[in-house]
């Protein structure tokens, strides 16, 4: 799995130039910059949301960290490091 996206940082004060520049239009590079900025951390989110949602929206099996024991008829969850064994007939029909 790969590593989280990096948040959001701001490159540009709009409100900063509109205060310093009244009756100046916004610098069309800086709108540029800061509009590749959301578009590559929205694209970043959607990734990593792929890496665990399939098409359909449910969760991919390989983003649980559940393994079924035939043998003891358990279904183990390990969250946060603790192990959870839970009978199989309470997880499937």
């Amino acid at each position: 799995m790969s590593q989280p996206p990096d948040p959001y940082q701001r490159q540009f004060s709009f409100t900063g130039w509109s205060v310093n520049h009244p009756g100046e239009p916004h610098q069309g590079n800086q709108m540029d910059i800061e509009f590749n900025e959301i578009r590559d951390c929205l694209n970043d989110t959607q990734d990593r949301l792929a890496e665990i949602q399939e098409d359909d929206g449910s969760i991919k099996a390989s983003a649980l960290p559940i393994t079924y024991h035939a043998g003891t008829g358990t279904v183990r969850i390990v969250i946060g490091g603790v192990t959870y064994s839970i009978p199989a007939s309470v997880v499937a029909p």
